[in-house]
């Protein structure tokens, strides 16, 4: 029990504890304390606790970065996941400028081990799309011409309800054609996705796994599923052409997969 004297008058006031414990602060209930009675922090802050299980505020991270588990006894933090942005081409003008060939240059690096590169283009006449890797530094990169690329796959074709198949196979070419016959009308469809391994890793052959979709010359719905063996390669960037004419308008983009 604990006695105090009232600043204006002789009388004493007395104030009963609940136990030895307590204090003269009314208990708080349930779901009382509001946002605006929390302390000031700053912007983008997440609250967590520590191994000894105090609160503490894990930083702001970067834009584009996600919470990452750091595991038992740790709290978390903001890194990069999942897939990021590292590059792209992107000319959407709708039939403006034409390219003999589009290149992009460093989007590989020693961040990211894997990559998928995704996109679409047209063409400014029908013809045999084909990808090659660029080797070298910053503004020296120089296309694979010679025997580098051995793949295999199949075409599917949609020839006016008819299915036909053909096959996909060399052992030796100086390139890795993904698609072929394609139309000229980016909007018609010609896309694809292709993931690209270990591309500067020189103890081991790059791979190049595609899928891509287009519509031929006729009209035709096609689908190509391939994989390509790229040797001896330190790959820093990648080249895009048409054999019949140049590229169109196009976006294509270079993700790289976050390192686990």
């Amino acid at each position: 029990i604990l006695t105090v004297t009232a600043p204006d008058t002789d009388e004493n006031r007395t104030i009963t504890l609940p136990d030895a414990t307590g204090t003269l602060l009314t208990e708080v209930a349930d779901d009382a304390i509001t946002l605006a009675k929390m302390a000031s922090g700053t912007d983008g802050n997440v609250i967590s606790y520590d191994a000894s299980g105090n609160p503490v505020a894990v930083a702001t991270g970067s834009a584009g970065q996600v919470l990452t588990s750091a595991g038992a006894g740790a709290p978390p933090t903001f890194a990069a996941g999942g897939l990021v942005l590292v590059a792209s081409s992107v000319d959407m003008t709708g039939g403006g400028t034409t390219y003999a060939s589009i290149i992009i240059d460093q989007c590989f690096t020693t961040d990211y081990e894997n990559y998928l590169v995704v996109g679409g283009f047209g063409v400014e006449a029908s013809g045999n799309c084909r990808v090659q890797m660029r080797i070298g530094g910053s503004g020296s990169e120089s296309t694979l011409t010679s025997g580098n690329y051995k793949y295999v796959g199949m075409d599917y074709e949609n020839e006016n309800g008819s299915l036909t198949k053909n096959e996909l196979a060399h052992d030796s070419d100086t390139e890795f054609p993904i698609a072929i016959d394609v139309t000229p009308v980016f909007s018609d469809g010609n896309f694809f996705n292709m993931w690209v391994y270990s591309p500067m890793n020189t103890a081991t052959d790059t791979l190049l796994s595609l899928q891509m979709s287009s519509y031929d010359g006729d009209n035709d719905a096609r689908d190509r599923r391939a994989s390509c063996n790229v040797g001896n390669t330190d790959a820093t960037g990648l080249f895009f052409a048409n054999s019949s004419g140049n590229l169109d308008e196009h976006a294509i983009y270079v993700y790289g997969l976050v390192k686990s």
